[in-house]
């Protein structure tokens, strides 16, 4: 199990770094050849630059909350709140990987960033809100006169 955190913990701070880089290149991603040519061309440029300022609002969001939550995981390792749930670090860890995958593959305009929605949701914020879970039912138990079982 212990060979596991530490897989965990490398993983969610390689993704931390590609979400903090995805921030820094937003413009390579959000105006890829493969992101511009999914979409229908526009008939003025008034609506070209709403579509392009929508649409770098939600990429910030996504990656912004994304980083929120693997900030929070992070912390949960550092404190030993959930290291050793052994369907939390499993969840996290494959998660995580197919997110890093993702990652390196959005970054590389192999795919379009529309879809980092989907790839936020499974892999940021499904195991960050078991993290919180965890969080929660630690301090629910650790406040509680009920001995630990």
């Amino acid at each position: 199990m212990r060979n596991l955190a530490a897989v965990r913990f490398s993983l969610l701070c390689l993704q931390a770094v590609l979400s903090i880089n995805m921030l820094a290149v937003r413009n390579a991603i959000i105006y890829s050849p493969n992101a511009v040519a999914q979409h229908e061309p526009f008939d003025t440029q008034s609506q070209d630059n709403i579509y392009s300022y929508f649409s770098e609002t939600n990429f910030i969001v996504y990656v912004s909350v994304s980083i929120a939550f693997l900030a929070i995981e992070i912390l949960g390792v550092l404190c030993d709140i959930s290291t050793f749930h052994g369907f939390q670090c499993l969840l996290s860890t494959i998660s995580h990987t197919f997110g890093i995958i993702v990652i390196l593959f959005l970054q590389m305009n192999a795919l379009d960033f529309p879809s980092y929605k989907y790839i936020a949701i499974f892999c940021a914020f499904i195991p960050g809100s078991t993290e919180l879970f965890s969080w929660i039912a630690h301090f629910v138990y650790a406040t509680s006169n009920k001995p630990l079982r």
